[in-house]
């Protein structure tokens, strides 16, 4: 099955498209079938990895394996609710766990109590796609909001319009209340210090 034909790229919302373009890629366990993803997660421990050590696109999605997932950038995978990986991304891990832990507090072992809170603000009860309203001006650079139904990713102190091939357009932040992506906890995280790596076409846009 040649790569364009999966649908294991992942939006800021958590949606699967079919894509060409990352630099991260990550897992939640074994989503697919036959090619295709078909359930949306297995496990609480959905990883953001680097992409070295992949194998060739042939070996993707092998059966009973876990599903390549595939993301524009780091910052796209923080709002459709991965966490750094320990084993690929170790000093990557430590800062956000460090992080996190200070702002709410962990029971060892740490990572998977991590993924339990990290779990409950991706998806509510129903498992649905957790969202929360915010002042724009309160948000620090590196989440995603929800402007008039499309994706933007806060950068720089403006908005940059989110596309599967990178970032398109640049404008000013809104004033007042806005629809924020990312999960709350991540945000905290992010406002925290932790700085998400961001596509260089965010940057290019000025």
């Amino acid at each position: 099955m040649a790569e364009t034909e999966r649908n294991n790229y992942v939006t800021p919302l958590g949606e699967f498209y079919v894509g060409t373009k990352h630099r991260f890629f990550g897992n939640r366990g074994p989503l697919h079938k036959d090619g295709r993803v078909v359930r949306p997660w297995v496990n609480k421990r959905w990883l953001v990895c680097v992409t070295d050590g992949l194998g060739p696109p042939d070996t993707f999605m092998a059966p009973g394996h876990h599903t390549e997932l595939f993301f524009l950038d780091e910052a796209t995978a923080l709002a459709a609710g991965q966490r750094p990986c320990f084993q690929c991304r170790k000093a990557a891990f430590n800062e956000f766990l460090s992080l996190f832990d200070g702002l709410y507090p962990l029971e060892s072992p740490r990572a998977p109590a991590m993924d339990e809170i990290l779990h409950a603000h991706r998806l509510d009860g129903n498992e649905n796609r957790r969202t929360f309203e915010a002042p724009a001006h309160e948000l620090p650079d590196g989440v995603f909001l929800l402007v008039n139904a499309e994706l933007w990713l806060l950068f720089g102190g403006a908005l940059h319009r989110w596309s599967p091939d990178g970032y398109t357009e640049r404008v000013v932040v809104p004033a007042g209340v806005v629809l924020v992506l990312t999960p709350r906890c991540s945000v905290d995280v992010i406002a925290a210090g932790y700085r998400p790596d961001v596509d260089p076409s965010a940057r290019a846009l000025g």
